[in-house]
């Protein structure tokens, strides 16, 4: 709308791995909080529910989020959040919930294998046990002609997969070459962890 080209490029592709969730069906009615720190999750877990035919109405957890999109996920899906993290990281989310967990707690994160480990090592310093879930993972996506990255002068990530993702991808060098933007700080580190100065919205 504001009159540049965009390409856009599908950096990241999503790997279902939802079945690990069976051996917790069991006990899901027995987890004080679960937390999302993705839309993926969300959907992901969802849908596995359906195709077990899982009564959602069994969950007695408070579902806590990160981020717009990830609420907007949770909505979609007829719940509203207990809490929403207001700093778009993880860390983000223990900040929130931090204060409406008693010792002793159960909670739930089903997420990227990929997602970083702080939450759920935040919650374990508080006392809380927490049952980590991989139930997806992220694996570079296609680029149809890569010479169409040539011509591009900047280059928008969105989070550090895409930044792991397009390296792999078109190479360091020419990224290096680009105008970066990262969505927010983790994003913003991953470039940094790779040599890559880049403005953060």
């Amino acid at each position: 709308e504001m009159g540049a080209d965009v390409l856009e490029v599908n950096s990241i592709k999503i790997e279902d791995t939802s079945e690990k969730l069976k051996k917790y069906l069991s006990k899901l009615e027995d987890y004080n909080h679960i937390l999302f720190t993705s839309a993926n999750a969300v959907n992901i877990f969802f849908d596995y529910l359906i195709k077990e035919k899982y009564d959602i109405r069994r969950i007695n957890a408070k579902i806590s989020v990160v981020g717009k999109a990830t609420k907007s996920a949770l909505e979609a899906r007829g719940i509203q959040p207990f809490t929403m993290a207001k700093e778009f990281m993880a860390e983000g989310l223990f900040k929130a919930i931090k204060h409406h967990l008693s010792p002793d707690d159960v909670v739930l994160i089903p997420c990227s294998a990929k997602s970083k480990n702080t939450l759920k090592e935040q919650l374990e310093d508080a006392n809380v046990l927490v049952d980590r879930v991989n139930i997806y993972d992220t694996v570079p996506g296609t680029i149809t002609n890569i010479r169409a990255f040539d011509d591009v002068d900047i280059v928008l990530f969105t989070s550090p997969s895409t930044v792991r993702n397009m390296i792999q991808m078109v190479g360091l060098e020419k990224i290096k070459k680009k105008k970066c933007i990262a969505i927010g700080p983790q994003t913003s580190n991953a470039l940094l962890d790779n040599g890559i100065n880049a403005l953060v919205c």
